[in-house]
């Protein structure tokens, strides 16, 4: 199994720090999450082994019930992909190891 490092993502404070990060440079996943979300968690270990091998994408995660999100999310875990601060693709729901890769693949 893989560890739960505690700097293995940016962790999301507020709005301006989200719109900074997604504003960087080059490829970016975020992780909608909640701590009481089984499927948030299994996620996070997914997205953890993954950080590891991709040094290339930033990996952020945000927390909604801590960082107030000005538009109702559609369910958690929701993965967002993107680059250059535009959004690719958002899926909600627990994915695969290979299913992140793949979505993490359409990033251009």
């Amino acid at each position: 199994m893989v560890s739960l490092a505690a700097n293995a993502f940016t962790e999301i404070k507020d709005l301006n720090q989200l719109e900074t990060e997604l504003n960087k440079k080059g490829k970016f996943i975020i992780l909608f999450h909640t701590e009481r979300c089984e499927y948030c968690k299994q996620e996070k270990e997914v997205l953890n082994k993954l950080e590891s091998e991709m040094k290339d994408v930033n990996f952020v995660r945000i927390n909604p019930e801590k960082v107030r999100i000005p538009k109702k999310l559609p369910g958690v875990p929701l993965i967002a992909v993107g680059s250059d601060g535009n959004l690719v693709r958002a899926v909600v729901g627990f994915k695969t190891e290979q299913e992140l890769k793949a979505l993490i693949g359409l990033i251009k």
